[in-house]
């Protein structure tokens, strides 16, 4: 065999080994492609399950561990029926009681909890609470009293929810809810808080109780 042949075929070797090599390639890239179809139809159907299956969490039994807050004199207390009793002594205007709930420790299946700070991301869900009071917490009707919701981040702060006028009907139970949009403290909450407040520039007073009879997170 002459030295011209021999390199013909060592070329010719060469060139099957690198085009079997390429072949090889194209095919394992083929079946990752398709593995990666396929987890991408895996992740499209949990999430359009869990977008079919809305969340609906029962705050009072799921470990929410809760405080009074404000610069009134004020006590809480949980009652066998997981009910929340506060109970307020506001003497001044634009005074105000406040139950603070810690969401980090609480169990809240489906909300995205950060590892960090074990906040929970809470935009878009929506916090309802059922409110009663002990006696007419109206106030002064061109000053009313009220109740607001909030969500706070670890840092306390707040995403304040809308404002709602207390009426007489509180006697008999008042629900309240607030539709949490997207912010820096709604996506890392770490609490929430349910604030009882005087009217500003009001001249009512209020010593009595409240009771929060439901605390809801809905998806």
């Amino acid at each position: 065999m002459s030295e011209g042949t021999g390199g013909k075929i060592a070329s010719g070797i060469l060139v099957a080994v690198v085009v079997g090599i390429v072949l090889y390639q194209q095919t394992k890239l083929s079946e990752l492609s398709g593995e990666v179809k396929v987890l991408q139809k895996d992740m499209e159907r949990v999430l359009t399950e869990r977008a079919a299956k809305p969340v609906d969490i029962d705050l009072l039994s799921s470990g929410v561990s809760c405080k009074s807050e404000g610069f009134a004199d004020t006590r809480l207390e949980q009652g066998t029926d997981g009910a929340w009793h506060l109970s307020a002594n506001l003497q001044k205007a634009n005074s105000a009681a406040e139950v603070f709930c810690d969401l980090r420790s609480a169990d809240l299946p489906g909300f995205e909890r950060h590892d960090d700070d074990k906040s929970v991301n809470l935009a878009g869900s929506t916090l309802f609470v059922l409110v009663q009071s002990d006696t007419d917490f109206t106030g002064d009707s061109t000053h009313p009293n009220g109740i607001q919701l909030l969500v706070k981040d670890v840092r306390g702060t707040p995403d304040s929810g809308r404002w709602v006028d207390a009426s007489s009907s509180w006697i008999r139970g008042r629900p309240v809810s607030f539709r949490i949009a997207r912010s820096e403290s709604s996506e890392r909450a770490a609490a929430f808080s349910i604030r009882f407040v005087t009217g500003s520039d009001s001249t009512a007073t209020y010593a009595g109780g409240f009771t929060i009879r439901e605390m809801r997170l809905r998806s």
